[in-house]
């Protein structure tokens, strides 16, 4: 163990997970691997049980892994611990309760990490200097099965990092030479994220959070909000001329309310600029566009992203925290957003099928 590693576990700040799906276990997993420790705190005893039986975690390269959680888990209505780190692993609709109910065990100066799509932390302007958001670059999708005695399976379909970020500003610190830097307390800083996650998932710290975010809406725009309308998987959808140029009319949305803000765009690592897929002045001639969106179907074929799978469970999808924010920007802005309003009213009359 080097020096960097000892200091790392000499000055490790408590962690918490409230919220275990695909995202967060995969973020688990890394933090297994570097042997961190973490607690998993469970809302309900059923949860508790499922979450106490190995887990399977598939990567892409098909290598299969067994996760052992059980030592990890407690029960939330019975935890007295404080921490400085409590991620939360559930969907916008649900974050006003998860934030009340984990208030209590939130260390001084401890800070929640959201890891949800769109702009979540825009909602808690009273809680800003607790929150740190995080943008996530890989997929996670659970593998059903038919047999309730199976392991959970989750499958990782695809590498990425995590972008972690503030709403406010974090004091820059004085840059210090390499061997008085090892030893450096890491306390609740970010810093402790790239030591606990690499290399299992890279860390990329941002001072410009909202470039990222506003790259992920776009790209989550025809992904999830696209896929979601038509009600198909990403080879379908991205090998149809037309869903394609839709998605590109999309995307051009999305660049027009950045513009309009100045947004400097972000680009998560193995994506591509939404700014390239829009037709903006600076997109792509139309058929690379297409050759692009063609390529993306052709490499995820199968998958089917996460509000498709919610439209397959028959649950409430997150479409307002995705086209109808954009929706949302362009009438405050003065823009139109047809394409993303269409999208919206599409998933919404799916929605209104089963709800």
């Amino acid at each position: 163990m080097d020096i960097t590693q000892q200091t790392f576990q000499k000055d490790l700040p408590k962690v918490a997970f409230y919220g275990i799906g695909a995202v967060t276990l995969t973020i688990v997993r890394a933090l297994l691997k570097n042997q961190v420790p973490f607690t998993i705190l469970c809302k309900s005893k059923e949860r508790f049980i499922s979450l106490a039986k190995p887990i399977r975690f598939q990567m892409g390269n098909g290598k299969s892994e067994s996760l052992e959680l059980k030592n990890r888990l407690q029960l939330i209505n019975e935890c007295s611990d404080r921490f400085d780190w409590i991620v939360l692993g559930c969907k916008q609709d649900q974050l006003p309760s998860y934030l009340e109910e984990t208030s209590l065990l939130l260390a001084n100066g401890g800070k929640w990490v959201f890891i949800q799509n769109g702009f979540p932390e825009s909602r808690f302007p009273e809680k800003s200097g607790q929150i740190v958001g995080g943008v996530v670059g890989w997929n996670t999708k659970i593998i059903p099965s038919k047999n309730p005695d199976d392991p959970i399976h989750y499958k990782q379909t695809n590498a990425g990092a995590l972008i972690l970020g503030s709403v406010e500003r974090f004091p820059q610190e004085p840059k210090l030479p390499n061997e008085e830097n090892k030893n450096r307390k890491l306390n609740s800083k970010l810093d402790f994220w790239k030591l606990g996650l690499e290399p299992y998932i890279p860390v990329i710290l941002t001072e410009n959070l909202t470039g990222f975010r506003w790259h992920k809406l776009g790209i989550n725009c025809i992904i999830n909000g696209l896929a979601a309308s038509k009600y198909q998987s990403l080879g379908p959808l991205f090998l149809n001329s037309q869903n394609r140029s839709l998605a590109i009319q999309i995307l051009s949305e999305v660049q027009s309310i950045m513009d309009k803000l100045a947004i400097k765009e972000e680009i998560v690592p193995g994506s591509i600029s939404i700014r390239k897929l829009s037709n903006g002045k600076e997109g792509l001639p139309t058929l690379l566009k297409h050759l692009v969106l063609m390529a993306l179907g052709l490499k995820y074929f199968q998958i089917r992203t996460s509000m498709v799978q919610d439209l397959d469970k028959q649950v409430k999808t997150e479409i307002h925290y995705i086209n109808g924010y954009v929706v949302q920007y362009g009438k405050e802005l003065g823009l139109p957003t047809p394409y993303n309003n269409s999208i919206l009213e599409q998933v919404e009359t799916r929605e209104r099928a089963y709800l």
